[in-house]
C-alpha cells in the first residue's frame, strides 16, 4: 500500500488516524508533534548528589539524589562494586515522588573502596520504566574525612540588644557532611579575645551531633555586652570554628527612644524588582544612648537590627525586592529603633512604596501540565500560573504582544497544544481568554507558535489542521489559510509545525513537517504568504524543521531544520541562500536583527551563534555545562539571550557575547521548553 493510499484510508476513521499519529510522533521525535521541547521521559534521570568520585569517610550512611521528575510514581536505585552492576549491594525499589534515596548501609570499609550507583524512574504520564541514568562513582577512604560544618545561624544573634538577664540558652546550627559525631566547645565571656582570667565558661564536653544548644548555668548581668563562639570536632579530631558573635543584655533603666518619623524613600523613582531600594530614618534617644533601627519592607522577607548609631543620627538601610511571588506592586515601609539596653519605640508610621517589573523579564512555560512562569530580567520568579487554576493549560510555545500602542498591548497568549486549546493572560498573569479553538481531541488541530500584531489579533498554527488562522483578541476566529502541504513521493502524515510572522512586509512563513508510514521524518516544503492568504512562494523539498524567525531588517527567514539537522538561511522572496550543518536535532533558534543568530542544538548540548559577519563566522558557547537546550530567546535592546534547558531543569541567560550571566534553576515546576520576552514594564 503507498503511503497517498495510507493516508486516504486514515481520512475514513478519525479514531485510528489520531492513535496511529501519535504513535508516529513517539517513533520519530520522541516528543509529542510540534512541540519540539517535550519528549516523554525515556532517558534515565539527572543525578545530583554525590557528584562523580566523591571521597567519604568510612562509616556514615550515604544520601542518594536527583533531580526532580515531574509526574514520577517510582524510582529504582541500584548500588554496586561492579560498574556493570553484575553483583547488587542495594536494589531498591520505592513510590513517591522523592528524589532521594537514604541508604541504610554503614559503607563501613577500611581500605579505599569504590562504589557505582545509578537510578531509574517510572512516571505516571506513560506508566514504563526510564532508561537508566548516569552511573556515578563514589570511594570509601580513611583520606576522605571532611570536617564538621562551620557553626552558623546563632542565638542570640551578633549585635542583638535586650535580653534578659535570666539564664540563656545559646543555639546555633551546624552538621557533620559525613555523618560522624560531633563534638562542640563553647566559648563565652565579657571579652573577646577568651584569653583573660575573666573567661567565664571553656566547656569542652561531649555533645553528640544532634545537640546544637547550651544552657548557660547562671544569670546574667544587666546592660553587659557579651562574647561567645563555638567550635566542632569530630571523632578523627578534624575541627570548624564558628565567627565571634555577641549580645548585650537589657538596661532595666531609662525609657526607650521616641518613635521615628516614616522613613524616607532616597534611591530614584521607580522602585524596580531586583534593584536596591534605599531607605533612611532617624529619632533620638532621651539618655542619648546609641540606637539601633528595625525596617519592615513590607514584603515577609526577614528584618534585622542594623548596627547602632549616635543618638539623632540618621541610618540608612538597604534593601532588595526579590522574594519570589511577592516583589512587585506597592509595599508599605517602616521603623522601629530601640537602644542598646534593647528599649524599643513603637512602630513609625508607614510609607508606600511602588515597586514594578523592568521589560526584559522573560515567560517560560513548563509543558508537561505544567505552569507558566514570569521571571524577572534577574532570575527572581514573579508570578506564576499553572494546571491548578486552568486544567487545559498545557503551555508548550508563547509569545507577548509587543505593541505598546495596540489594544491590548503586552498580553501574553499561550498556546496549550495536546489540550486544543488558546489562552490570553494580561497583567500579574490574568486570564482575559480561555477557548477551545478548531478542534478537540477526535478531531484535532493542535495550535503552536502564536505570533500578535500590531491590532492585537494573534496568528496561529493549526499544526494537524494544515492551516494557519488569524484570531480576534477574544478568540474569534477572523481568517484562515489552508497550507496544501503532502510530499506525494513519502508523505504518510504532514503537517505544518510552527509559523513566523514578518509585520513590516505583511507576510506568513510557515515549514511542513512530512512523515513516512515507518514514521522516519521526510522532506516537506516552507511556505510564504501575504497576510490576505495569497501563497508567494512555496519552497521545494528541503525542510523538516520545527521553528522559524524572521530577521525583520532584511525579511530573510531562518529555519531550524530540526531533522534535516541543519540551519537553513531563506532570502525574503523565499529562495534558499546558505544552509549550515553540524548540529543535531535543532528544536528552535532566534534572530538577533541584523547581528546574529542563536541556536539551541539539543543533542550536541550546546548552544551555537551566527555572526552576520562576511564569513557567518560560527561561535560555540557553553558545549559542557548544557544538558538538552530547547527554547531560545533575544533580548533586542541590549542582545542578551536566554535558553531553557530541559535536560537539566534551569534557565541560563548569555550576554550579546555568550558570556553566562547567570543560571536559574527551574526543578520545581519541571522541563522548561517555550520563552517569550516580555518588553513592557509592569506593576
Amino acid at each position: 500500500m503507498t503511503g497517498k493510499t495510507m493516508k486516504n484510508k486514515m481520512s475514513q476513521n478519525g479514531s485510528s488516524k489520531l492513535i496511529l499519529f501519535l504513535s508516529l510522533i513517539i517513533i520519530f521525535s520522541g516528543c509529542k508533534l510540534n512541540n519540539p521541547f517535550t519528549p516523554p521521559l525515556a532517558k534515565g534521570p539527572i543525578l545530583d548528589k554525590p557528584i562523580n568520585g566523591e571521597k567519604f569517610h568510612p562509616g556514615g550512611k550515604r544520601q542518594f539524589s536527583w533531580k526532580p521528575i515531574n509526574k514520577q510514581e517510582f524510582y529504582c536505585v541500584q548500588i554496586s562494586q561492579s560498574s556493570t552492576f553484575s553483583s547488587l549491594l542495594i536494589d531498591t525499589t520505592a513510590p513517591g515522588l522523592g528524589n532521594s534515596y537514604n541508604c541504610p548501609h554503614l559503607f563501613s570499609d577500611t581500605l579505599t573502596t569504590k562504589y557505582y550507583w545509578r537510578v531509574k524512574v517510572q512516571t505516571k504520564t506513560y506508566h514504563r520504566w526510564s532508561d537508566w541514568s548516569e552511573v556515578r562513582c563514589f570511594l570509601i577512604s580513611l583520606d576522605g574525612n571532611r570536617p564538621p560544618i562551620k557553626p552558623y545561624n546563632p542565638f542570640p544573634d551578633s549585635a542583638a540588644t535586650g535580653f534578659s538577664t535570666d539564664s540563656l540558652t545559646l543555639t546555633w546550627d551546624s552538621g557533620e557532611p559525613d555523618g560522624d559525631i560531633v563534638f562542640y566547645t563553647v566559648y563565652f565571656d565579657t571579652n573577646s579575645s577568651f584569653a583573660s582570667p575573666d573567661t567565664i565558661i571553656k566547656d569542652s564536653s561531649c555533645f553528640d551531633s544532634a545537640t546544637v544548644s547550651y544552657k548557660l548555668p547562671f544569670n546574667l548581668k544587666t546592660a553587659t555586652t557579651y562574647y561567645w563562639r563555638v567550635s566542632a570536632r569530630d571523632i578523627f579530631n578534624a575541627t570548624s570554628v564558628g565567627d565571634i558573635w555577641f549580645f548585650t543584655t537589657e538596661d532595666t533603666t531609662g525609657t526607650p527612644p521616641f518613635t521615628p518619623g516614616a522613613p524616607s524613600i532616597i534611591s530614584a523613582s521607580p522602585c524596580y524588582v531586583d534593584e536596591p531600594v534605599i531607605a533612611t530614618a532617624t529619632t533620638t534617644d532621651p539618655e542619648n544612648n546609641p540606637i539601633l533601627y528595625m525596617f519592615d519592607y513590607g514584603d515577609g522577607s526577614p528584618t534585622h537590627w542594623t548596627a547602632p548609631v549616635a543618638s539623632g543620627q540618621a541610618v540608612v538601610d538597604t534593601h532588595i525586592y526579590n522574594v519570589p511571588f511577592h516583589c512587585y506592586g506597592n509595599f508599605y515601609v517602616k521603623v522601629m529603633a530601640k537602644d542598646i539596653g534593647g528599649r524599643q519605640s513603637a512602630w513609625s508610621d508607614s510609607v508606600q512604596v511602588k515597586v514594578k517589573i523592568k521589560e526584559g523579564a522573560i515567560f517560560v512555560g513548563f509543558p508537561n501540565d505544567g505552569p507558566v512562569v514570569h521571571i524577572s530580567a534577574k532570575g527572581t520568579a514573579l508570578d506564576s500560573i499553572g494546571h491548578q487554576q486552568f486544567p487545559a493549560l498545557n503551555p508548550a510555545t508563547l509569545c507577548v504582544d509587543q505593541h505598546s500602542g495596540s489594544s491590548p498591548g503586552g498580553d501574553l497568549w499561550v498556546a496549550s497544544t495536546y489540550d486544543q486549546r488558546m489562552f490570553r493572560f494580561g497583567n500579574h498573569l490574568n486570564a482575559i481568554f480561555d477557548g477551545i479553538i478548531y478542534g478537540s481531541w477526535t478531531n484535532p488541530s493542535n495550535p503552536s507558535t502564536p505570533c500578535v500584531d500590531k491590532d492585537g489579533n494573534c496568528w496561529i498554527a493549526f499544526a494537524c489542521w494544515k492551516t494557519i488562522a488569524k484570531l480576534s483578541p477574544v478568540g474569534n476566529i477572523l481568517k484562515t489559510i489552508p497550507v496544501p502541504v503532502g510530499n506525494p513521493d513519502t508523505a504518510f502524515y504532514d503537517v505544518i509545525s510552527s509559523i513566523a510572522y514578518d509585520e513590516a512586509r505583511g507576510r506568513i512563513w510557515t515549514v511542513e513537517m512530512a512523515i513516512t508510514g515507518n514514521g522516519v521524518a521526510q522532506m516537506g516544503r516552507l511556505f510564504l504568504y501575504d497576510t490576505g492568504g495569497t501563497l508567494i512562494k512555496a519552497s521545494t523539498y528541503d525542510f523538516c524543521g520545527l521553528y522559524l524567525d524572521i530577521d525583520s531588517t532584511t525579511g530573510e527567514c531562518w529555519v531550524a531544520n530540526t531533522f534535516c539537522n541543519n540551519i537553513v538561511r531563506v532570502s525574503a522572496s523565499g529562495d534558499i541562500i546558505e544552509k549550515f550543518g553540524g548540529f543535531n536535532n535543532p528544536p528552535s533558534l532566534c534572530v538577533d536583527n541584523g547581528k546574529k543568530v542563536w541556536i539551541a542544538d539539543k543533542d550536541n548540548h550546546r548552544v551555537v551563534i551566527i555572526n552576520f559577519d562576511p564569513g557567518r563566522t560560527m561561535q560555540v558557547i557553553n558545549q559542557y555545562n548544557l544538558g538538552k537546550p530547547a527554547g531560545v530567546k533575544v533580548y533586542s535592546p541590549d542582545g542578551s539571550c536566554w535558553v531553557t534547558d530541559s535536560d537539566s531543569c534551569k534557565v541560563i541567560k548569555f550576554n550579546s557575547s555568550g558570556d553566562t550571566l547567570f543560571t536559574r534553576s527551574l526543578s520545581q515546576w519541571g522541563q522548561p521548553a517555550g520563552i517569550a520576552i516580555d518588553y513592557f514594564e509592569r506593576e
